[in-house]
């Protein structure tokens, strides 16, 4: 598919292979919105908060909850909330969810407006 049908197509920002084609459609390789998909791991962790809190789906809960047993080893409830897992500490630093990717985002906005 070429830019012009790409153009064409309903965006959806979320997906981190897309937005790559996305940004080198439209910026330079040296532009510093190429830095938005340097980490595709973080893209992929905020797709999954982001279904689970607002769809609620079978699937999108089951995910999120995936993504906290890989980042915790464990669920700390049987039927967790969004809130209760966003605020476990990480496995590896004694960090919760949220802060980690709270930080993660802030830093890649202010790179962006640098």
């Amino acid at each position: 598919m070429n830019r012009r049908d790409r153009d064409k197509d309903y965006i959806d920002w979320l997906d981190s292979t897309i937005l790559r084609q996305r940004i080198e459609d439209h910026f330079r390789s040296n532009s510093r919105v190429q830095k938005i998909n340097l980490s595709s791991d973080k893209m992929y962790e905020l797709v999954v908060i982001r279904n689970a809190i607002a769809h609620r789906s079978h699937n999108a809960i089951a995910k999120f909850e995936k993504f906290v047993k890989d980042q915790l080893g464990y669920l700390a409830s049987l039927n967790p909330t969004m809130a209760d897992l966003l605020v476990q500490k990480k496995r590896s630093s004694n960090t919760l969810l949220f802060i980690i990717l709270t930080e993660y985002f802030k830093n890649l906005a202010d790179v962006l407006t640098e």
